[in-house]
């Protein structure tokens, strides 16, 4: 059986804008980047799966209400059709990044071939748990962001990234 191609997402700073550095508190916060939605509609049609991997810790820091990130998951996998979205709530977690909890799950859970595959997010973090399962990794912003680790490509935008893996890869 031919294994399956993805892209897995960072939420906030990839997905939708962060607010004062932060993730969005209550749902009347969360907005979607400029071109996010085309961006993942591009590799959807290109045949990949979409995941989106995501560390919460405000849920358990109690600045988050449980039924707020409900909430915003929902909004964000009807949007933009995610076919699974894990998140993270603790830092001393196997799953929090820069581990690989998350991403190990997703890629046993859907047969997922890592190296036709892609991690993309806006931080050292994403970068480093997509290399230690040897993603191909696109960091969002200057390659100086990214502490411990180097990303494979570095992109302005999301947009940017997901054409450049139609260019480069399909």
């Amino acid at each position: 059986m031919v294994k399956s191609k993805a892209v897995f997402f960072d939420r906030d700073g990839t997905l939708n804008y962060l607010i004062d550095n932060r993730a969005p508190w209550g749902f009347n916060e969360f907005r979607f980047i400029k071109g996010a939605t085309e961006a993942v509609k591009i590799v959807k049609d290109l045949g990949y799966m979409v995941f989106v991997v995501t560390n919460q810790p405000d849920v358990k820091d109690g600045k988050m209400a449980m039924d707020t990130l409900i909430e915003i998951t929902k909004h964000l996998e009807m949007e933009l059709e995610i076919d699974d979205i894990m998140i993270a709530y603790d830092r001393d977690s196997k799953l929090y990044k820069p581990n690989t909890g998350m991403l190990e799950q997703l890629i046993d859970k859907y047969d997922i071939d890592v190296e036709s595959s892609f991690m993309i997010g806006d931080r050292w973090k994403d970068v480093l748990a997509g290399n230690r399962v040897n993603l191909t990794t696109m960091l969002l912003g200057d390659y100086d962001k990214c502490l411990y680790t180097k990303p494979d490509y570095a992109f302005g935008n999301i947009l940017e990234a997901c054409k450049f893996i139609g260019d480069k890869y399909d």
